[in-house]
């Protein structure tokens, strides 16, 4: 019997294979369907999340913003749906709801209308569970490319933050 890579390196043997079935009624009873929208049912939003996000990028790279825009819309209602059948609490609610908000504002710079993709930077970063690099590195662009007045990086972000709070 041919070991595969688990069996060698954990050391322990497959078990052989069940013999193929001969009818086609024994075909369908011994294969489980290997289709996972089956499996998962109806309930899998985290799946359909994804599939609608990866259809919205696709839209941006094409130029299709108003579709992309729809995209990540339903997005966010699979994630919504998602934290409603998992019993989420309004902070993880926001933290998901919130994590679609920067690919609206990327939407939102490319079709320049700065202002408005400045909010949806705001309310990424606040939904956001922690800090990070790259919220200082956006919140900064998007307040240059809203032509405000200048103001240190940190002002901007407890005027933002606290704005929100």
């Amino acid at each position: 019997m041919k070991r595969n890579l688990f069996s060698k390196i954990s050391g322990k043997r497959e078990t052989p294979l069940a013999p193929a079935p001969t009818k086609p009624s024994e075909q369908s009873q011994a294969q489980p369907s290997l289709d996972w929208s089956d499996q998962l049912g109806k309930s899998d939003y985290l799946g359909k999340a994804a599939d609608a996000k990866h259809a919205a990028k696709a839209a941006v790279k094409a130029g299709e913003h108003d579709k992309a825009w729809g995209l990540f819309h339903e997005q966010k209602e699979h994630y919504l749906k998602h934290a409603q059948a998992q019993g989420f609490d309004a902070e993880q609610v926001m933290r998901m709801d919130g994590s679609v908000s920067e690919d609206f504002a990327n939407i939102l710079r490319i079709e320049k209308r700065h202002t408005q993709a400045l909010v949806h930077v705001l309310y990424w970063i606040v939904t956001s569970p922690q800090t990070i690099k790259r919220h200082d590195t956006k919140l900064e662009a998007y307040f240059a490319r809203c032509k405000f007045q200048t103001t240190m990086l940190g002002d901007r972000r407890c005027t933002a933050i606290s704005a929100v709070h």
